[in-house]
């Protein structure tokens, strides 16, 4: 059974915040998508990329790579979005296509070179009450793109909220032709 409530928001989605939010850190973000239940929405901000880099979050000796603002809830707590040819000791399943884990053996994996085809560390994430995201999203706060493309989902962080708008752009004058 999927997990999904009235605004139709599953795991995997993107939500994409349009020009009526003007506040940081939600202006022009993209959140992808982690939980969607009865009781919570749960995503991670794809596009807010910090100062940090892995060299700041682990001892590990990793490659190199900027860490991400996942959002302003839990704002210490590190995990790795990435897809699912990785796992760890803490893996979540959120599709087929993708995962977060958050645990000390994923630095010891990727120390050892076992590394995903895809992946970006976050710190924080994003949540809502259902009802309130229901509202956000009928206050035409945010866009929603369903289950999106990789390529999508891993876009630049200084373009992937252009991608996006254009993606649900195109989808709206397909409806109409």
């Amino acid at each position: 059974m999927a997990d999904l409530f009235q605004t139709g928001v599953e795991r995997g989605d993107l939500l994409v915040a349009t020009p009526r939010i003007n506040s940081m850190p939600w202006r022009r973000s993209v959140v992808f998508v982690t939980e969607s239940s009865s009781r919570t929405v749960m995503g991670t901000i794809l596009n807010r990329p910090t100062m940090m880099t892995t060299d700041d979050a682990t001892d590990v000796s990793v490659p190199r790579t900027q860490v991400y603002m996942g959002g302003p809830i839990s704002t210490q707590a590190l995990f790795m979005l990435h897809t699912t040819d990785f796992d760890s000791s803490n893996t979540l399943a959120i599709t087929d296509s993708w995962a977060v884990s958050s645990d000390d053996f994923m630095f010891d994996k990727l120390a050892q070179g076992q590394e995903p085809t895809w992946y970006r560390f976050y710190m924080g994430a994003a949540g809502w009450h259902p009802q309130q995201l229901e509202h956000e999203i009928a206050q035409g706060a945010w866009m929603v793109v369903k289950r999106p493309g990789f390529s999508l989902v891993t876009q630049d962080a200084n373009t992937i909220w252009q991608q996006c708008v254009d993606t649900i752009s195109q989808k709206m004058f397909e409806n109409y032709i």
